[in-house]
């Protein structure tokens, strides 16, 4: 991959983030995954549409056993808070 494919980056919005892609992102994907990146592939998935509910209670789950006081939620938007540019 070449530096400059992703240059300063560009932000993005991700579900409830920002994140930082790639300024040309078309190099980066095909290095990634190949020529045909934009063809749409059949497989299963094993998340429970539409929103990961299986994963993400299993999650908050594991979360507090670790002695978490905050929740999920709570911890990502604090985490985003101290990560904003």
């Amino acid at each position: 991959m070449k530096k400059e494919s992703f240059g300063e980056g560009v932000e993005l919005p991700f579900e409830e983030f920002t994140v930082i892609a790639p300024c040309e992102p078309a190099p980066v994907l095909t290095y990634l995954y190949g020529e045909n990146y934009m063809t749409p592939a059949q497989f299963s998935a094993s998340h429970e549409y539409p929103f990961y509910c299986v994963q993400e209670e299993e999650f908050a789950k594991m979360w507090k056993e670790a002695g978490n006081q905050n929740t999920v939620e709570e911890f990502c938007a604090n985490w985003q808070k101290m990560n904003e540019f």
